[in-house]
């Protein structure tokens, strides 16, 4: 027999803390996942892809297994928090100690930098630095347009800078209405810029979750 009882919990989505839930209890973790980013898809750093998140339990820090459900692993008036996965950090690269992410505007898939350099492109196990993507765009209705090493985002002093690593031709949207066209120097890259890689028609929002923040508790 089907059971179609909920649990009364709370979850923090990220910087949204306390939001009252009722989820199915025969729901796995996977699946509460899935739906709290299908209800919570305006926040533009969240993605559409669950398996770039983990459920933990805000009591004891524990996360959730994946494929049990909900019901099996916490009750009602249970503390539960969404949370980025954790990433392997590569050897030769270094960890961000910022939130920070690309958006493809056009799929709706977010990309965190975990690490810098962050290469975006496409996987060719043949290419070097292969553990530094970030991206993989084959995917993409043009993804094969997009170089396998397109460009670089590095971050210096909290300072954030992209690099053209392609010939393909790449575009700086800044914020505040300026196009720079990529080449081999080095651009500096802010919060809400958006980089444009025009043979595919990708888009991609760079996004710092702090600023964000300052945002909203700015309003």
């Amino acid at each position: 027999m089907a059971d179609y009882s909920r649990l009364d919990i709370t979850l923090d989505v990220f910087d949204l803390k306390m939001q009252r839930a009722k989820p199915l209890s025969n729901l796995t973790a996977v699946e509460f996942i899935a739906a709290t980013l299908d209800e919570f898809g305006e926040i533009e750093y969240l993605s559409n892809r669950p398996d770039q998140y983990q459920l933990i339990d805000v009591t004891n820090g524990e996360p959730l297994r994946e494929d049990v459900s909900l019901g099996d692993q916490v009750s009602s008036s249970s503390h539960l928090a969404l949370i980025d996965r954790e990433a392997l950090i590569p050897a030769g690269a270094r960890p961000l100690k910022e939130d920070v992410y690309l958006r493809e505007m056009g799929s709706g898939t977010v990309y965190k930098l975990h690490w810098q350099p962050a290469i975006i492109g496409r996987s060719d196990k043949n290419v070097a630095d292969e553990e530094l993507l970030i991206t993989n765009f084959e995917s993409l209705p043009l993804g094969l347009r997009i170089s396998r090493r397109h460009a670089s985002i590095t971050e210096r002093n909290g300072r954030y800078y992209i690099e053209q690593l392609s010939r393909n031709p790449t575009e700086l949207h800044s914020a505040d209405g300026f196009t720079t066209a990529l080449d081999d120097d080095k651009r500096e890259l802010r919060h809400g810029d958006h980089i444009k890689l025009e043979r595919s028609g990708a888009d991609l929002k760079f996004i710092e979750r702090a600023k964000m923040e300052e945002v909203t508790s700015g309003e």
